[in-house]
């Protein structure tokens, strides 16, 4: 070591900065190595992997969109090996050496012309859980108190204080139900401002009571217009249209099942609707809630807890202009009459569990 700091020592000053310069640039070489090595070596998680599955989908049918499904709710899907094999995403073994054991696949939906991703992992040690299968396995059935009842072939939220909360397009909703077709169905917690359902004249009343005929009404261009304006293409995306339930009732109806309401449906699937009369009724809890207008229905109902007074998508059967309304219990009036109103939507159940409990202060995440 001496000699060899005796040789520096005796060299020019050109030879010295020669073998500065060299020894810099070794050692530029062995940093670059170093922090290439550590960046092609780095673990990532699963859930990262997800997300590398889903931009490879993304970019491959950006390159593809004649593949893509072109009528409402038409579905198609691709491999991982396939989006591995054209080099749109690495083998899964680069991303981590324990995921070599993984399968993909990202189904694409056609929901209105918006395209949602869903990306489906399946590892040894991991599985993809979707938003509906995780507030099943959390929150279980109960079969008293608040909380997810088995009715039908539905799971719906009942009772003062379920932990239904979510959030999605930038705004607070809570769960209805969880449809046995696999889908969400949500109410918005906040509301838009007072309007009329309907402002036609009516020849059965002889004034502008309105006609509570939904796909002619004036509510429904209301509603779109909501959807069209307040939601980006993305959350669009997320939303399954739906022929709606838009059957009327009489005042004194003890059937709280959805079959009266459902026994007209919409001619055409929208994407949004509004709270039926029976689903207000099935949130209570309280043994002596039977008919609509019974002041029991609002006690140990969540639906109650919603601020203000606000119009249903179910109108009467006893006169032509008259549609039902949510203020304490349910209320029919006319429909030119004014009160605020809260879009229903339906969201595809399949999409990943990100975050949340489903509390107020914690609810659950979309994306």
């Amino acid at each position: 070591m001496k000699n060899l700091f005796k040789m520096f020592k005796g060299m020019g000053k050109k030879q010295k900065l020669v073998l500065k310069l060299v020894g810099l640039f070794f050692l530029l070489c062995f940093i670059f190595v170093l922090i290439f090595g550590i960046l092609n070596n780095k673990k990532h998680s699963y859930i990262e992997i997800e997300d590398k599955l889903l931009t490879g989908a993304k970019s491959y049918f950006e390159d593809n969109k004649d593949l893509l499904a072109k009528q409402d709710g038409g579905s198609v899907s691709i491999d991982a090996s396939k989006l591995i094999e054209l080099k749109y995403m690495k083998d899964f073994k680069k991303y981590n050496k324990n995921a070599e054991s993984c399968t993909g696949v990202v189904s694409v939906t056609n929901n209105n012309g918006n395209h949602l991703y869903i990306p489906s992992l399946k590892c040894k040690e991991y599985e993809t859980t979707t938003l509906y299968d995780k507030i099943l396995k959390e929150q279980g059935i109960v079969s008293e108190g608040d909380g997810l009842y088995a009715m039908g072939n539905d799971y719906i939220y009942r009772g003062e204080y379920p932990k239904n909360y979510v959030t999605f397009a930038k705004q607070l909703w809570r769960i209805i139900k969880l449809g046995n077709d696999k889908e969400i169905r949500l109410i918005q917690v906040d509301s838009y401002d007072e309007t009329n359902w309907d402002d036609r004249y009516n020849v059965n009343s002889s004034y502008n009571s309105g006609i509570t005929t939904f796909e002619i009404s004036r509510i429904k261009n209301k509603l779109m217009k909501s959807y069209e304006n307040d939601f980006k293409d993305s959350d669009k995306s997320y939303i399954v249209s739906k022929k709606l339930c838009i059957g009327n009732r009489k005042k004194k109806e003890t059937k709280k099942d959805g079959s009266v309401e459902c026994s007209k449906v919409t001619e055409e699937a929208y994407p949004v609707g509004m709270l039926q009369v029976n689903e207000y009724i099935l949130a209570s809890i309280d043994p002596n809630c039977r008919l609509q207008g019974d002041a029991s229905c609002t006690n140990y109902n969540y639906l109650t807890k919603l601020s203000n007074s606000f119009w249903s998508i179910t109108t009467s059967s006893a006169n032509d202009y008259e549609a039902y309304y949510f203020s304490g219990t349910v209320r029919a009036k006319d429909a030119a009459e004014y009160e605020s109103y809260r879009l229903t939507i339906h969201l595809n159940g399949n999409i990943p569990f990100k975050s949340g409990d489903g509390t107020k202060e914690n609810p659950y995440v979309i994306y």
